[in-house]
């Protein structure tokens, strides 16, 4: 146990103050060649580090430890010979230490930023400025660009960083050096939110002249302070602290700007006081040295602001000092020529200067029609000209002004706003000439009108319908009149039948008013009499009359109305009779189908079967007829039924001739001869049969008619749709294979509903932008798939309007 004996006598002479034998004494237990582990000899050079710290630090001595350690406690002893010699206050030994560490390579990120600090205190501690500082922004260099993911290491490097040019602020404070003022500055640059140094740094920088500089860091502390004053909870004590600093800071930073003699900095510094502490004990003079500054520099127009500023606060100025800064400011403007802002400046001295009040109203508002006049007629009515003009006017103030002026200004801004499709201007000016007494009712309805013409841009009906029926509408003839005001009222919800009724007897336009009839039709809960109502009128316009025909048997079937219609000769001449006649024939034929499926050939005796026969021939005569009828009229309903029919019943003679019953007593061969014979005469009606069947199949794959018939099945949604998709059904009966199931997808199909929700957001949208024709064409495109026929007609008309500039 001798190297353990010897391990405890060296403690014994190091605690006894005797480090040279306590050293030598350790070395001695190293070297023993028994005894010594590799857990022991970790332990004793650990221990050699310490005794190494006691003594002379150099080069030889820590060779000596890193050749007796561990290859894997070399580092590990280094790093706490270093800590050692820095907590025996072993400077040049520290620093020596730290350097070697540093070349041994593959050092952590946390152990470089802790060394970098050390250095930098020693150097200090060794009046070594210059390379402390140096090291110091190194330090800082690296940690900024770290991520700090060892947090907690983070803030005690901090910590250690904000000791290291506390401890220099203690030193040097009442006279410090550049290179403390850089150390501040780098401490500060990367703790921007501690207040204490960032004053600190103003503190040094203003001792060492640089004011520049001070005023910065005052005002960096200045702001720091103030956000910090927001905090939620904050201690008492640090609130004083950050109170007392913002204000001292402020001040000290007005100092310093005024001490540089740069008159931009002054003026930062006296904007950044009262934009911090607005009502501090030193704001009047800060806002006085302001006007100041700008007046010996005859910068009129910042004095004429600053004057205003003055004026304008309440409790700064008494009334005699607010009156004469007030025409201060005034005849600053004049000398300026800024008749604008006297306009402004004008009237907002009048608000609060009682005893001058008029005067300055008078003076504002002269000068705003002024302005108005000249801006109008200098821009040549260009939009950006007449928004000005408009704004001038818009700002006019008018108290104490006469009747006559204020409608003047309230028509000219209507006018301005109007040109401008400002619905808001034009709407308040509207509204005020409406509240003025003792004008001329053509003023009334003008200002009535363009209110009414701001609600219909807006598409607010009920306003518009209410606001129509107020006006006289006097630019408008009767029909017009009555129509604007039918319309409008049904697309407020309420009924608009007595005003068609209205339109109806004073109407000259025959289409327009049989429109207007159609469209009573197709809402009436009963239209064939609503029709039959109006059926003398619509015969003028066959298109019309044929179309409402059209929806209204699409909405009522009635065949028996429909051909009573039909036997009109206007509505032969409608695009409507054909589709009409279909429906007419279609009914006809079913006639010849049912004959057909009463029919039966009798085989009882051959006359029977002959008068039958023959029975069966004229029928399909007739089915023959039929289709070459259907053939030549090219309609592709008619000819799929008529070749159908005679696909089916050709087939059906066939086979009833090919299974007659053979005579009793023939022989076999006879038999066979008969099969035969009946084959051979079928034969013909199976062929024709066949080229019916291939006739229609050449149909169904070419006819454009059919496409149609499909896509309307997808894309119209009016009363019409329902007559397609009647047509389809029957078509069903007759597809061939290929067709049935795309015939059945378009019956099926449903019209994608247009949601409550789309309509109001496109409505949004045009209120938002009511010029805005894509808007309106989307709107439009919606209330079609709803089948609001007003309302497209009337979003039709106003896109019209604006196409031709009458909006």
């Amino acid at each position: 146990k001798r190297s353990f004996v010897l391990y405890r006598l060296a403690w014994c002479h190091l605690n006894a103050g005797n480090v040279s034998i306590a050293k030598s004494t350790l070395l001695s237990a190293l070297n023993e060649k028994t005894g010594v582990d590799a857990s022991f000899r970790k332990d004793l050079t650990h221990d050699l580090a310490t005794f190494i710290a006691r003594g002379e630090v150099n080069k030889s001595s820590v060779d000596q430890l890193l050749t007796l350690s561990a290859e894997s406690d070399k580092k590990a002893n280094l790093f706490y010979l270093g800590q050692e010699c820095d907590r025996l206050g072993n400077k040049a030994g520290s620093v020596l230490i730290w350097n070697l560490y540093t070349e041994q390579g593959n050092i952590s990120l946390d152990d470089e930023l802790d060394i970098k600090l050390r250095l930098a205190q020693n150097l200090w501690d060794q009046n070594k400025l210059s390379e402390s500082v140096q090291l110091y922004k190194s330090f800082y260099e690296k940690l900024s660009k770290s991520k700090c993911k060892n947090k907690s290491h983070c803030d005690e490097l901090r910590a250690r960083s904000r000791s290291y040019v506390h401890t220099w602020i203690k030193k040097n404070k009442t006279n410090p050096t550049s290179d403390m003022l850089e150390a501040l500055k780098t401490y500060s640059i990367h703790n921007s939110s501690d207040v204490e140094m960032l004053s600190w740094t103003a503190h040094t920088a203003k001792r060492l002249g640089q004011n520049a500089v001070a005023t910065s860091y005052y005002r960096q502390a200045a702001d720091q302070s103030f956000d910090g004053l927001k905090a939620k909870n904050i201690e008492p004590s640090h609130a004083k602290f950050l109170q007392n600093t913002l204000n001292g800071s402020l001040l000290a930073e007005i100092e310093s700007a005024e001490a540089s003699k740069d008159s931009r900095d002054q003026l930062i510094a006296y904007n950044h006081y009262l934009k911090l502490n607005p009502n501090g004990d030193k704001s009047d003079e800060v806002r006085y040295q302001i006007i100041y500054l700008d007046y010996k520099a005859g910068k009129y127009r910042a004095a004429a602001d600053s004057f205003h500023k003055l004026v304008m606060n309440k409790n700064q100025l008494n009334e005699s000092t607010r009156v004469h800064a007030a025409d201060l400011a005034l005849d600053s403007l004049a000398i300026l020529k800024s008749h604008e802002d006297i306009e402004k400046f004008a009237k907002d001295f009048a608000k609060i200067v009682p005893s001058k009040r008029n005067e300055y109203f008078a003076l504002s508002r002269q000068s705003a029609i002024n302005q108005s006049a000249a801006l109008y007629n200098n821009g040549k009515s260009s939009d950006s000209a007449m928004k000005s003009a408009l704004k001038k006017l818009a700002g006019a103030t008018v108290i104490g002004a006469t009747n006559e002026d204020k409608l003047k200004i309230y028509k000219n801004q209507m006018l301005i706003a109007e040109k401008l499709q400002d619905l808001d201007a034009v709407d308040a000016a509207a509204i005020k000439i409406l509240s003025l007494k003792s004008i001329s009712s053509a003023d009334v309805d003008h200002a009535l009108e363009r209110r009414l013409w701001v609600a219909e841009m807006r598409l607010d009906f009920k306003k518009a319908a209410k606001l129509a029926q107020s006006t006289s509408l006097k630019n408008m003839s009767a029909e017009d009149r009555y129509l604007k005001l039918a319309v409008l009222t049904e697309l407020s919800g309420r009924s608009s039948k007595s005003y068609y009724n209205d339109y109806l007897k004073v109407a000259k336009n025959t289409s327009r008013a049989n429109l207007v009839r159609a469209k009573m039709v197709k809402e009436a809960r009963y239209p064939w009499n609503e029709l039959e109502k109006h059926k003398k009128q619509l015969r003028r316009t066959p298109n019309i009359f044929g179309q409402s025909v059209l929806e209204t048997f699409a909405k009522s079937r009635s065949i028996k109305n429909l051909k009573s219609y039909l036997a009109e000769r206007a509505i032969q001449k409608s695009p409507a009779a054909s589709i009409l006649n279909r429906f007419i024939i279609i009914d006809e034929n079913r006639e010849l189908d049912r004959e057909f499926s009463r029919h039966r050939l009798s085989l009882v005796s051959n006359s029977k079967i002959k008068k039958s026969m023959n029975e069966r021939l004229a029928l399909l005569a007739k089915a023959d007829k039929v289709a070459n009828r259907a053939l030549r009229s090219g309609d592709f309903t008619l000819q799929i039924e008529a070749l159908n029919r005679v696909t089916r019943e050709n087939s059906r003679l066939a086979r009833e001739i090919s299974k007659m019953p053979i005579p009793r007593g023939l022989t076999v061969a006879q038999r066979g001869e008969y099969k035969n014979l009946l084959l051979q005469q079928a034969k013909p009606y199976s062929d024709k049969s066949l080229q019916a069947q291939a006739k229609a199949e050449s149909l169904w794959k070419s006819s454009k008619d059919y496409a149609d018939l499909l896509r309307l099945a997808k894309s119209d949604t009016t009363l019409t749709r329902r007559l397609v998709i009647s047509e389809l059904t029957l078509l069903s009966k007759w597809a061939i294979d290929s067709e049935r199931n795309v015939i059945k997808q378009a019956i099926g199909y449903s019209p994608k509903a247009v949601r409550t929700r789309d309509i109001e957001t496109a409505k949004k949208a045009i209120v938002n932008d009511p010029f805005d024709t894509s808007k309106i064409s989307k709107l439009k495109n919606l209330e079609e798939q709803r089948g609001s026929s007003t309302f497209v007609a009337y979003l039709e008309a106003r896109l019209q309007a604006m196409e031709k500039g009458q909006l």
